[in-house]
């Protein structure tokens, strides 16, 4: 339907006339234009500064982990059980940073409570796509990151190598927001129409979000980063995924190995 050439927006005569009745085809004119990109820059630091940050995704990845031990145990949260989707609507943050009350099994009170105070999981491998050294490591990297069994299994895997309960593997949304700029289209003048990509460059700043910021990680409870760490590591190699573990844990903000130990 849409083709770019040359930044300018042209549809095929046949579609509804576009060509005679360019009006019918809602867009934006060029003096609002600033506004709409106000909100997709918006969007794009929201993204790297808050929404990717990783305490963020470290609370994000406890919270479902509540729900789902939650739902699977057939435990209720102060009175509602998560046994229909519906019943989620009468769950708000008063629910989730109650005290846990005592239906619920140690573990689940534990974490609970550490959601509640804070006590957040920290970063044990931060996976970059400079730190995946082949081309078979960045294949089953997407791999991974598009299957949440994939993911399930070798959070298993680590916890079982490790020893330690409460490990999450966390890959955030990539930003899809890029859409909008191929999708909006401006008013230049009476028959002079551009799509807003072409004006501010959205889908140039996703792509290299995506390439140079987006990161993965690996959650581990605090105190037992450094054993997650070196089990992650094992693990995902296990899975064809060799890391350049110097950047992975640099990234991480783990101490590098002492080159000179003994």
């Amino acid at each position: 339907m849409w083709h770019r050439q040359w930044g300018q927006v042209t549809v095929s005569p046949e579609i509804h006339g576009f060509a005679q009745f360019p009006e019918e085809i809602l867009c934006i004119d060029i003096g609002g234009a600033t506004v709409l990109e106000q909100i997709l820059f918006n969007k794009m630091m929201l993204t790297s500064s808050f929404y990717h940050h990783h305490k963020v995704r470290s609370s994000f990845r406890l919270l479902v982990h509540v729900m789902w031990s939650l739902q699977t145990k057939g435990l209720t949260l102060n009175g509602v059980k998560l046994d229909r989707a519906a019943n989620y609507l009468q769950v708000d943050d008063s629910h989730i940073l109650a005290c846990p009350n005592k239906e619920q099994d140690k573990g689940l009170r534990e974490v609970m409570m550490s959601l509640k105070n804070r006590v957040l999981p920290q970063r044990a491998l931060v996976i970059t796509k400079k730190a995946l050294l082949t081309e078979e490591s960045s294949a089953e990297y997407f791999r991974i990151r598009d299957s949440s069994q994939l993911r399930s299994r070798l959070e298993k895997d680590i916890v079982s190598q490790a020893g330690i309960e409460n490990v999450f593997l966390d890959f955030p949304d990539e930003p899809t927001f890029a859409a909008s700029g191929l999708q909006s289209v401006v008013r230049l003048s009476q028959r002079n129409y551009v799509i807003l990509d072409s004006l501010y460059p959205l889908s140039g700043w996703v792509t290299g979000y995506a390439e140079f910021r987006y990161r993965a990680y690996v959650f581990a409870p605090p105190k037992y980063e450094e054993k997650v760490s070196k089990a992650a590591i094992s693990v995902l190699a296990d899975a064809h995924i060799t890391l350049d573990t110097k950047l992975a844990r640099e990234l991480a903000k783990l101490p590098l190995p002492d080159v000179n130990a003994q």
